[in-house]
């Protein structure tokens, strides 16, 4: 199993917050089944 110092599990969890409330206030700007959210959702399925 992987260990990880204090210091870099800090600096993760502060990137995934900084993404989390980007992409929050991005989904702001667009309307529910915009034709935007429809692409940007098709081209992030695998």
């Amino acid at each position: 199993m992987m260990e990880f110092s204090k210091e870099e599990l800090e600096k993760a969890i502060s990137l995934l917050s900084s993404t989390i409330t980007n992409c929050e206030k991005m989904q702001l700007k667009f309307a529910e089944g915009t034709l935007f959210i429809i692409r940007f959702f098709k081209t992030q399925q695998i």
